[in-house]
């Protein structure tokens, strides 16, 4: 899942292009925006990764955000659609922050600054930033996709174990306990799972559960991040026994 929220305006490409950037001064050597999207962008497909969608938003400090939607044709069919790989990435012109990126199933990009993500990298913006910044993505990308084969295992294991009521009910449990839910949400979790609007998850296993519970958390984006985590990790544990 992944979000540009607050107070930051959806561009194209072509206007992430056309932003000038300030000159630099001392050590200080600020990467124009649209080098830092077109570095993503090509070394996500010199390694052989389609790109299912971008997304770049500026904020009023003229900074960006964005994000890249990776597809691996060789997963398609095994479920590769229902996992969104995903690198974000920003890069500011006001010494707000480093170029920064984080990478991998749950990711959030928000321009309130929160950043979050199962991998990450940053890039100073001094004199040797450029010879660094590329080595840096690669990492960021292997990283990245040297879980696309264990998430989908994980998610063939959440809809290979059965629920009856007792075992959904506890699984709910555990996961609220685990602050993966909010308490709040717990009749919300259920009905939704009892309940489905999407009918793909309209089964009785921890994966139309763990459905349910993300198709609530998203009413809360600022903590879907970090809440999916702590999902993954229950239903990690739950269905491995």
């Amino acid at each position: 899942m992944t979000y540009i929220l607050s107070g930051a305006t959806e561009v194209s490409y072509e206007q992430i292009k056309s932003i000038n950037t300030p000159q630099a001064k001392d050590r200080w050597r600020p990467v124009p925006h649209k080098t830092v999207a077109s570095n993503f962008i090509g070394l996500i497909e010199q390694r052989g990764y389609g790109i299912e969608s971008t997304k770049y938003g500026l904020d009023k400090f003229g900074d960006m955000f964005g994000y890249i939607r990776l597809r691996n044709e060789a997963l398609i069919g095994n479920n590769a659609d229902h996992i969104k790989q995903v690198i974000g990435f920003r890069n500011s012109h006001n010494k707000r922050f480093s170029i920064s990126a984080v990478a991998g199933a749950q990711v959030m990009v928000c321009s309130n600054l929160q950043f979050r993500g199962q991998f990450n990298m940053r890039a100073k913006h001094t004199t040797n930033v450029m010879g660094k910044l590329d080595t840096r993505i690669n990492t960021l990308i292997d990283e990245a996709v040297s879980t696309w084969g264990s998430t989908i295992q994980s998610y063939g294991n959440y809809a290979n174990t059965f629920l009856d009521e007792s075992l959904a009910n506890d699984l709910i449990m555990k996961s609220a306990e685990a602050g993966a839910i909010n308490t709040t949400d717990v009749l919300n979790i259920k009905n939704e799972y009892l309940n489905p609007r999407h009918s793909d998850f309209k089964h009785t296993n921890a994966w139309a559960l763990f459905n349910a519970s993300t198709e609530i958390l998203k009413k809360a984006p600022k903590q879907l991040a970090a809440k999916s985590i702590k999902l993954h990790e229950v239903y990690d544990e739950f269905c491995s026994v």
